[in-house]
């Protein structure tokens, strides 16, 4: 990228958007008469620029793929609208909640690179949009394959393993933070924050393993495991406490740490109970979002690049996803997981309208 677009890029004032129910996506648009030829050829060439990844061309529609720092991905959709108003999204991969901003940074930093690259047009080049035909960009030597790399297999571990996992990392954490407590120190958000990463890196790392690369049923083992780490640490704060164990004192425990908590909820307290479940949720979506994301990459790792580009190259000929299936069968990709992920990473660049 061009060092002015680099300091124009740190610039950009960010705008943050949280979607519970869709992925984010910030959009602009601007009135701008030019010829859908041209468009199309500043449009890619501005890609370049930016070192972001071409997708797929269609008439007066160029779709491309970021690629920033720590594994953070966008869909750019830049389209133009009877040859009078360009459109512009961005819209985040991976099935997240929260946009930090790289939405919109992604749409202004594109606008100023595409309206810096038609200045530098002269008059009389933007009168022959001939010489700015549409290109075949990455794929005008490629080959049809003879054969491609052996099928690999995603997601066909257990779910006992990761599920192990969570619920002894919890108890190990449960039983420590009783410990803790029983002995007055407790630093709130501490326990949390180092038990949320911990939880993240095993639980991914037995996931990619074992092999079994279902996000859902992974944040549902998280979501287990969080439950679990707060029922151990109130009943490990039991044992720390006492030193003569029995059933009877066990529920007297119980008894009296809620009914002494229920009895501290006054309105004065309803704030600091807002508080706390308002860092729990964030908590739940921050690990969330990063659980999707390493799934992502752990999946996107295990198929070969060859497969990936073959898609691509299928993708940009305009075949649908039976189509797709259908090729991809022909070299004994015949698994319905992979297929999915192949098919879902590449589509996936079709906004709803």
């Amino acid at each position: 990228m061009r060092e002015e677009l680099e300091l124009y890029k740190k610039g950009i004032k960010k705008k943050h958007k949280f979607s519970f129910w869709d992925t984010p996506e910030y959009a602009e648009e601007i009135d701008f008469q030019i010829e859908s030829n041209l468009f199309e050829s500043i449009v890619q060439n501005v890609i370049d620029s930016l070192e972001w990844k071409l997708i797929k061309t269609e008439k007066n529609l160029v779709v491309a793929e970021s690629n920033e720092k720590w594994k953070t991905h966008g869909v750019i959709e830049v389209s133009l609208i009877e040859e009078a108003v360009i459109l512009v999204k961005s819209k985040t991969m991976f099935d997240q909640r929260w946009d930090n901003g790289q939405n919109s940074i992604r749409v202004k930093l594109f606008l100023k690179a595409f309206f810096d690259e038609y200045e530098s047009i002269s008059d009389e080049q933007k009168k022959f949009t001939g010489n700015f035909s549409r290109r075949n960009y990455r794929f005008i030597d490629y080959e049809y394959p003879v054969k491609l790399p052996p099928e690999v297999e995603l997601g066909t571990g257990k779910v006992l393993y990761p599920m192990i996992a969570g619920i002894c990392t919890s108890l190990f954490f449960g039983f420590f933070s009783g410990y803790l407590i029983s002995k007055g120190f407790f630093i709130g958000g501490v326990r949390e924050l180092i038990f949320g990463l911990t939880l993240w890196f095993v639980v991914t790392t037995v996931a990619k393993t074992n092999n079994f690369l279902n996000s859902k049923v992974l944040i549902r083992i998280s979501l287990l495991s969080i439950f679990t780490l707060f029922l151990f640490s109130l009943t490990s704060n039991y044992f720390w406490m006492t030193e003569s164990y029995s059933i009877g004192s066990f529920i007297n425990h119980w008894k009296e740490m809620f009914s002494h908590f229920f009895s501290r909820i006054t309105l004065s307290n309803i704030p600091k109970l807002l508080v706390l479940l308002s860092g729990f949720f964030l908590f739940y979506f921050v690990f969330k979002e990063s659980l999707s994301s390493r799934i992502y990459n752990i999946k996107n790792e295990k198929i070969p690049f060859e497969v990936k580009e073959f898609v691509e190259y299928l993708v940009s000929e305009g075949q649908n996803e039976k189509q797709i299936r259908n090729e991809l069968r022909k070299f004994g990709w015949t698994s319905k997981k992979a297929q999915d992920f192949l098919i879902e990473e590449k589509l996936i660049y079709r906004f709803d309208n």
